[in-house]
């Protein structure tokens, strides 16, 4: 099969390697219909994201079952799936809620696993969830971002509040209106520029969705007294804290990877939430490999691959 494959040193190519085959009882084989790039990805293909040495890209798709282990007894060959692409290593336990030691002890597609940029992926049933016919494979493939958006409804953070979103990317925006969904209705949106100008002291709960060194005094600044500061960005580069500019606000810290993934289905599948005008350009994966390095200038909407 034809995959995109990242090994350490090298740039990303499209390369003929071994179809994947079923290694374990609850090994299951997708065919691969569609995938979304993400930040992330780019991150592994710079090297800027530690990665396996040898790694098939890409974690964010949808497609169909072709091949099942014998452990699998309730998922049907032909079955259309979206499929959760972070999972604990070695056990049978259910995703969701995601246990607090996750993040020790996990597996991701496309970083430590091969992704989803290929004909066709591995993939344990855990992780895989069916969806109904109405829903088409790039709205499924929009489950990822989604569940990573509904992440931020565990802060300490209610309807009634003002809060800004840091950032006018895709992640920013799909987070506004995941955030909309459940009654949040004072929600602003800024850019660097715009930090300048934002009144000081002014929102109860700031989200970064891509924070920088010359950013973070400013967000802090926009914070209420006692404020929450919300980290969603997976940002690879280190960010300097003066601590004395969380103490003389009592500003609170919390970052948060993911909430629920099928809670994330059933809000894309009852039209709830939108995300049509978020998909971008359609590629082949030789497109997608060209794309890569120009990736990160271009977020108002996803990429995808088209695969089958």
């Amino acid at each position: 099969m034809k995959a995109l494959v990242k090994s350490q040193g090298e740039n990303a190519t499209v390369q003929r390697v071994l179809d994947p085959a079923i290694q374990q009882n609850d090994d299951v084989i997708v065919k691969v219909a569609v995938a979304g790039l993400c930040r992330t990805d780019v991150y592994v293909a710079l090297e800027q994201v530690p990665a396996a040495n040898r790694i098939i890209l890409g974690h964010e798709f949808s497609g169909t079952v072709v091949e099942i282990g014998n452990g699998v007894t309730d998922l049907p060959r032909g079955a259309r799936v979206a499929v959760m692409p972070i999972f604990q290593k070695h056990t049978l336990a259910n995703l969701h809620p995601i246990p607090h030691d996750l993040f020790t002890s996990y597996d991701m597609f496309g970083v430590h696993l091969d992704g989803c940029f290929a004909e066709y992926i591995r993939v344990p049933r855990r992780a895989i969830r069916e969806i109904p016919e109405a829903m088409t494979f790039h709205i499924a493939a929009y489950a990822e971002p989604v569940a990573a958006s509904l992440a931020v409804l565990q802060a300490d953070i209610h309807p009634q509040q003002r809060g800004v979103i840091f950032g006018k990317n895709r992640i920013a925006e799909l987070t506004k209106r995941v955030l909309h969904c459940f009654g949040f209705d004072q929600i602003e949106m800024v850019d660097e520029p715009e930090l300048i100008d934002a009144s000081p002291s002014s929102f109860d709960f700031a989200i970064e969705t891509g924070i920088s060194q010359e950013s973070f005094s400013a967000i802090l600044n926009l914070l209420r007294p006692k404020g929450m500061l919300i980290v969603k960005s997976r940002q690879h580069q280190a960010i300097r804290v003066r601590l004395l500019e969380l103490l003389d606000k009592e500003i609170r810290l919390q970052a948060l990877a993911y909430g629920s993934f099928e809670q994330a289905l059933e809000i894309l599948s009852s039209g709830e939430l939108s995300v049509e005008d978020l998909i971008g350009k359609q590629h082949s994966l030789e497109g997608l490999a060209k794309e890569l390095p120009h990736s990160l200038h271009s977020e108002l909407a996803k990429p995808f691959v088209i695969l089958s």
